[in-house]
């Protein structure tokens, strides 16, 4: 339903028809400019925009909640998370996201947490519900109180890290401690892109992967301790009960809701001639098939988010597409893509 600011009787009575969830106002154009439509959000139900809305927001007032918005109908495709007052929410170009929106959903997290412990079960939860994975709980003080106990102990005795099946660890660059806590989830994920999903078993590359979206795992605790030595922030993150356990990856470890197969078709020559190779994209990273090694110069991704890299097993020069390239010579990549995977793999480590 779109609404006009003059159509204040009917707006009223949505506002109070709504109350029991959170309001959020989604704009034609950027600034809160333009036509714009209020939805009502509630717990974790997902909300399908109407198809005159499909693929037509620019920018959205939050009403200080936090939203995730998905590409796809059904809260499936690629996500994104809008935070109160993100800067970028006034105008999704910012986030490579303009025009974009199908469907969007409340972040979930438990509202009495706060601080650093709030933003790692919340980052935990935006990647968990990701997998069709159960959503994890940060209300066992004891195991947040030993997370902290052993981040204070790594820091106080300046020790290396050693991550074990209970266990994240992480040493990252922030200004906060909440800042530190997001980066240290997403350093975890980005492991994603070197889990092998058909062969379901512990990978010394992904393990701190697998622990974080770990099915079994019902609850998180989570310790931040400023380290002046390194000048980093050294993060923990207990599980319980402990995840990668041997010969349950596959129940416990499932494939992104977003990953249905997905079709890339690669093309030796510009405006797509030439010859081509067709590939089907489902979970993790993927080389380009003997004889296509650094020989693309156009692609079609098929309106998903693709990171491109120059060297095998997605490592090396990234580039991010989220529409199709007639022609990599403009975007100084051409004949250099060896191997590719989605972009929420890499997160935000692609600028």
């Amino acid at each position: 339903m779109i609404l006009q600011p003059s159509s204040f009787i009917f707006l009223v009575a949505f506002h109070i028809a709504g109350s029991a969830g959170e309001n959020v106002t989604l704009y034609e154009h950027a600034s809160s400019e333009g036509e714009f439509t209020t939805i009502n959000l509630s717990g974790s139900e997902c909300f399908n925009l109407p198809e005159d809305w499909y693929d037509r927001v620019s920018s959205i007032d939050t009403n200080n909640s936090c939203v995730i918005v998905w590409s796809r109908s059904d809260c499936s495709g690629y996500p994104e998370r809008i935070a109160p007052e993100a800067e970028y929410s006034s105008n999704f170009q910012d986030l490579d996201f303009n025009d974009l929106i199908r469907s969007l959903k409340l972040c979930t997290s438990p509202t009495e947490l706060s601080g650093a412990r709030f933003y790692g079960v919340q980052e935990h939860n935006f990647f968990r519900q990701t997998h069709q994975t159960s959503s994890i709980n940060g209300d066992n003080e004891n195991l947040h109180q030993a997370a902290q106990n052993h981040a204070e102990y790594l820091v106080k005795n300046n020790l290396p890290l050693s991550s074990s099946k209970n266990q994240n660890l992480a040493e990252v660059i922030a200004w906060t401690e909440e800042e530190a806590v997001q980066n240290a989830v997403k350093t975890w994920y980005e492991e994603e892109r070197h889990y092998d999903y058909g062969n379901p078993s512990f990978q010394n590359d992904s393990q701190h992967f697998t622990a974080l979206v770990w099915n079994a795992s019902s609850q998180v605790g989570i310790g931040v301790k400023w380290n002046p030595e390194k000048v980093r922030f050294v993060v923990v993150a207990n599980y319980d009960p402990e995840g990668n356990i041997s010969g349950q990856f596959e129940e416990n470890v499932k494939l992104p809701k977003r990953r249905q197969p997905l079709p890339v078709r690669f093309y030796e020559h510009r405006f797509y001639e030439g010859e081509e190779v067709l590939m089907e994209v489902i979970g993790g990273c993927h080389n380009l098939p003997e004889g296509w090694e650094n020989r693309t110069t156009a692609v079609k991704v098929s309106g998903w988010c693709l990171a491109l890299w120059n060297q095998a097993g997605c490592t090396g020069k990234p580039l991010k597409l989220n529409y199709d390239v007639k022609s990599l010579v403009y975007l100084n990549f051409n004949d250099a893509v060896r191997s590719f995977n989605l972009c929420s793999d890499v997160y935000d480590s692609i600028e």
